[in-house]
């Protein structure tokens, strides 16, 4: 059965959460953060999926993607730090109410997946464990071919920088991203690391994430160019205490045609049954 339910940050951002419940009403959770420019309803395949493992699942769109965000501009511009301070915890906050008695799992593709990480390091008491698909850091250094990583990131901040927001779906890139957003993004692409700023403060996140000790799933494919097996492990290295599983996995592997940073949605039904199955060993679970 799925809902869509309205729920609002703090500072007065509606949302919309899709929940798709399975039939145990304790059932475990998977909430789903999007890749940058991704929208929710991109996920409802892996929904149906994680469903079928016998778990609840929700996603919601990332700030500014939303059908009822503003888009960025000049006007209208955020950072990591809104979207960790107001979304994350108002999105945990919706799921909690409906589902109680549920353990929570945070989910993310991509960015939304560095950004569990992070929200997860800083609040570890609020969820079960995270899973980690098609993401990791975007430092150069973890890339094979550096130098353009570096360019290419750096080249993008600047642009939103000097147009007031990143016109991603002009450039093929993303969406239409908050300068804030293309700031933080290209720090870690440049450093390695994950810094939350906001007028007053900055916060650094290194020491914070290896106290975690939450267990942690990641997968990666073969061939993923924007997110490869290497950002991957350099971002759960950062979680010296964490349990982690990491999984790499290929088209070959799965027996389909073609695995990618995206259209590894269309292989829910390969991937999800190794994402029940690590649920279930972390809570102990047995078929």
């Amino acid at each position: 059965m799925s809902q869509l339910i309205s729920y609002k940050s703090q500072d007065g951002i509606e949302h919309y959460l899709h929940l798709f419940t399975c039939e145990a009403p304790d059932a475990p959770v998977l909430l789903l953060f999007p890749a940058m420019g991704m929208k929710a309803p991109y996920y409802f395949k892996l929904a149906e999926h994680i469903n079928q493992q016998g778990f609840h699942f929700a996603c919601t769109d990332l700030r500014g993607n939303g059908p009822s965000h503003r888009s960025p501009s000049w006007l209208h511009n955020f950072s990591y730090h809104e979207m960790l301070e107001q979304d994350w915890p108002a999105a945990i906050e919706k799921i909690k109410h409906n589902l109680p008695n549920s353990p929570l799992f945070l989910m993310g593709h991509s960015l939304g997946g560095q950004l569990s990480c992070c929200y997860a390091a800083l609040h570890p008491e609020d969820i079960s464990g995270v899973i980690l698909i098609a993401s990791g850091t975007v430092h150069y250094k973890t890339y094979r071919q550096k130098w353009r990583t570096l360019f290419g990131t750096q080249f993008l901040w600047y642009t939103s920088a000097v147009m007031g927001y990143l016109p991603g779906t002009k450039l093929g890139f993303a969406g239409n991203e908050a300068r804030g957003v293309m700031r933080d993004w290209a720090y870690n692409a440049r450093t390695g690391r994950y810094k939350i700023r906001n007028k007053n403060q900055s916060n650094a996140l290194e020491g914070t994430m290896s106290q975690f000790k939450k267990p942690i799933l990641a997968i990666t494919f073969d061939g993923d160019k924007l997110s490869p097996h290497g950002a991957m492990q350099a971002l759960l290295d950062k979680f010296h205490n964490a349990h982690k599983t990491h999984i790499r996995t290929s088209a070959l592997e799965l027996d389909v045609k073609r695995l990618d940073h995206f259209n590894w949605v269309h292989s829910a039904d390969k991937l999800s049954p190794k994402i029940g199955n690590w649920v279930k060993k972390v809570l102990g679970i047995n078929d």
